[in-house]
């Protein structure tokens, strides 16, 4: 990995100067009052309007730091990102002002993360590393977000890094390598949770898939006793708070059910309880025009089950193409069209990968990526009902597509090994 970061560096120079440039732009225009209505005095957009009750969050917080209130800072109700902002404000805030800028180079620092990690996921599929991979310069929404008080950032980031070791955990066949990958997914878990909580069921999910498929793989004696043992830990590990309620309904049901006032919990739900729970708070926070089947909700297991083909056609599909030129909405004419315009290329990335599974073997780093993709798509059709939030949280999955899609249409000559083979001599054979 740290060979990769430095066979790249002047990529990662080149990223610098470019999202400084960007983030110069966006500032420049809510300086000069370009465009009020789309990018606000600090350079905040209104394509991402959390980032203004972000900033005025992340003020308090930094007055907090100001005046030594250490304590109230850290039991403050703040998001994640928020903190990590108010500390950039109470730093160097007052050199930059309280916009766009003071972020910089934290939003810097996620995007490179984001990108060595991504060229890494390319690098363990067996994708041959050159320049054609800055066609992620395609999407401009994914890069704007990259210039915003968002948490998106921190998950795209901490996301990549995370699935990276899932799948060096299943490459490798070293020793020493499973307990590395083993302590790297353990640190990087904790900041999944911390940046969006909700998709903490992801990791859980996740780590179901990967023992019950490493079991299959020391079954068919690929994998040794030791690998096994690393994804039960793993296993245990992730779902040791389900776990505990699931043992606590079985010895203390009274204890665990007057955890539960105020939440009615109907019988037909068994399974997908928190599923119906998750969406009916997501249509009452988001009341925008924007919104997807708001008008339905679950009230039974049946009903989640259902829904499930939808589910994957708006996780995968939306916005259609009926929704490209409505112009309602924060996001106006540019973004919509711009919208339109990432659709319709992961749409052709999706119709490439498709194919060339079809032509060729699935392998098991591909199989890992077309979980997680799966997992991340279902839990978003079920859950979120607002297009733009939707969009925002698919972003780390979609890396996952483009990465996919690179790695199946332009192979390495060797698996990993991104350096030409040299040829023998034919004289001497060496």
């Amino acid at each position: 990995m740290l060979q990769l970061i430095f066979n790249c560096k002047k990529e990662l120079l080149s990223i610098t100067i470019a999202h400084l440039s960007l983030v110069l732009l966006f500032y420049l225009v809510g300086y000069c009052e370009i465009k009020p209505e789309s990018i606000d005095l600090r350079g905040y957009s209104a394509f991402s309007s959390d980032s203004f009750a972000c900033h005025d969050q992340a003020l308090q917080l930094k007055t907090l730091l100001e005046n030594e209130e250490f304590s109230e800072w850290w039991e403050f109700r703040s998001r994640f990102h928020t903190r990590v902002a108010s500390v950039a404000y109470f730093v160097w805030g007052k050199l930059t002002g309280y916009n766009i800028l003071a972020l910089w180079p934290i939003n810097c620092l996620l995007l490179l993360m984001s990108w060595t990690a991504w060229k890494y996921l390319i690098f363990q599929l067996g994708g041959r590393l050159s320049s054609k991979l800055l066609v992620w310069l395609a999407f401009p929404i994914l890069l704007v977000h990259f210039t915003q008080l968002l948490r998106d950032p921190y998950y795209i980031a901490f996301f990549l890094m995370w699935l990276n070791a899932w799948i060096f955990l299943f490459k490798t066949s070293d020793d020493k390598s499973y307990y590395k990958a083993f302590i790297v997914i353990l640190l990087i878990s904790p900041f999944l949770y911390w940046v969006r909580d909700r998709f903490w069921i992801l990791a859980q999910l996740m780590s179901v898939f990967c023992f019950g498929f490493g079991i299959c793989l020391f079954i068919a004696k690929k994998k040794n006793f030791l690998f096994i043992k690393i994804l039960m830990l793993l296993f245990l590990s992730l779902n040791s708070y389900s776990i505990y309620k699931m043992v606590m309904r079985v010895i203390a049901p009274e204890q665990m059910q007057s955890e539960k006032v105020g939440i009615a919990v109907d019988k037909p739900f068994v399974f997908f309880y928190k599923v119906a729970f998750l969406r009916k708070n997501f249509i009452k926070s988001y009341d925008q025009v924007s919104g997807l089947d708001k008008h339905i909700q679950f009230n039974s297991d049946a009903d989640v089950i259902a829904y499930i083909p939808r589910a994957i056609q708006i996780g995968l599909f939306m916005p259609f193409p009926n929704m490209w030129f409505e112009y309602e909405g924060k996001t106006g004419v540019l973004g919509k069209l711009l919208s339109a315009w990432e659709m319709v290329l992961m749409w052709f990335v999706m119709a490439l990968v498709f194919y060339k599974l079809i032509v060729n073997k699935v392998n098991v780093e591909t199989t890992l990526c077309l979980v997680i993709i799966l997992i991340s798509t279902l839990a978003l059709g079920l859950v979120v009902t607002n297009g733009g939030a939707l969009y925002r949280m698919r972003l780390s999955s979609w890396l996952v597509w483009g990465a996919l899609c690179y790695a199946l249409c332009f192979p390495a000559l060797a698996q990993n090994n991104g350096i030409k083979l040299e040829v023998p001599n034919k004289k001497t054979g060496e």
